[in-house]
């Protein structure tokens, strides 16, 4: 590998290759929906910092425990649409994402999409979590 001077504009540039790649896809239904294909870090944590953000406001507002379980589910899938699709108009209040999430679920729209995400991808963001969680673990019993 040769060398070169690491400048902001290569830095762009290879960020833009490595990370602005996306793919249409066509759905049973005949609507598309554009996918990323690879997810970066940062965002990766910006999306669990709104996990935290959304079911923290949910519980803030009276939720009960029982649906805060399931709420938690439905915000984890709603956020991946939201930041690594097209669908980015998601909202972040959890009553109007389980709305969608059912809509799409019930579609059988939500697990067509899923699927055309890369599990290594997806990987990622469980790893983070783990990460995340450890982390806090730690802090907390320290």
């Amino acid at each position: 590998m040769s060398e070169k001077r690491l400048t902001l504009t290569a830095l762009n540039k290879e960020h833009q290759a490595q990370f602005k790649d996306q793919e249409k896809v066509i759905l049973s239904n005949g609507s598309y929906i554009v996918i990323q294909k690879r997810f970066e870090k940062t965002k990766i944590a910006e999306l669990l910092v709104q996990y935290v953000e959304i079911i923290d406001q949910a519980k803030k507002s009276g939720m009960e425990l029982k649906h805060m379980l399931t709420m938690g589910e439905v915000v984890f899938h709603m956020l991946i649409l939201k930041n690594f699709t097209n669908l980015a108009s998601i909202p972040d209040d959890p009553q109007k994402m389980t709305i969608i999430f059912k809509q799409l679920a019930d579609l059988d729209i939500l697990e067509e999409i899923f699927n055309h995400f890369s599990k290594d991808e997806l990987r990622k963001i469980e790893k983070q979590i783990h990460r995340s969680a450890a982390l806090v673990r730690k802090e907390s019993s320290g």
